[in-house]
């Protein structure tokens, strides 16, 4: 199954400059690894983009996107 369907492609927040450039799977309102709300990401430097470009999905985000997939599908 794909990580991402037509009526809800994944969407991605990505830190805007710096190295550690992972890409975290967005889910609205936290990233699928929750760092967002736990507070593990400085909110002002990252932003929502459709695309992940050439980063890596983070090794935490990545275990759970076919469950949030899933968890969206569910919701329609």
């Amino acid at each position: 199954m794909s990580s991402a369907t037509n009526s809800h492609p994944l969407k991605y927040l990505i830190r805007k400059t710096g190295t550690k450039q992972k890409a975290h799977i967005w889910l609205g309102s936290d990233t699928a690894c929750r760092m967002w709300s736990t507070g593990g990401l400085r909110r002002d430097r990252y932003e929502v983009r459709d695309d992940r470009g050439n980063h890596a999905v983070c090794h935490m985000c990545k275990p759970i996107s076919e469950r949030t997939s899933e968890r969206l599908q569910a919701e329609t």
